[in-house]
């Protein structure tokens, strides 16, 4: 999902589903499902997900969100990467 250079362009599998929790964020897909833990997780990630079609690059994205924010963001994409890869 998330190439390391910042002209990657990140999206979200289609078969790829979230859902608000108590503490965060879950995820699911055709892998394990994951947590993301936040008080803000899933609001920040329901405002990305429509950017996550790959219209957008990483550089974009970063400069959109902001630097206080983008080590979350980061942490999503990079933690649906490593699933993507490892159930691909």
């Amino acid at each position: 999902m998330l190439g390391v250079t910042l002209d990657a362009r990140p999206s979200l599998r289609c078969d790829t589903f979230y859902a608000d929790t108590e503490v965060g964020v879950q995820f699911s897909s055709t892998g394990p499902a994951f947590h993301l833990h936040g008080g803000s997780a899933f609001q920040l990630f329901e405002r990305i997900a429509p950017f996550l079609d790959g219209s957008v690059t990483r550089s974009e994205l970063q400069a959109a969100v902001g630097e206080s924010r983008w080590s979350m963001v980061a942490g999503i994409l990079l933690g649906s990467s490593a699933r993507s890869r490892q159930h691909s």
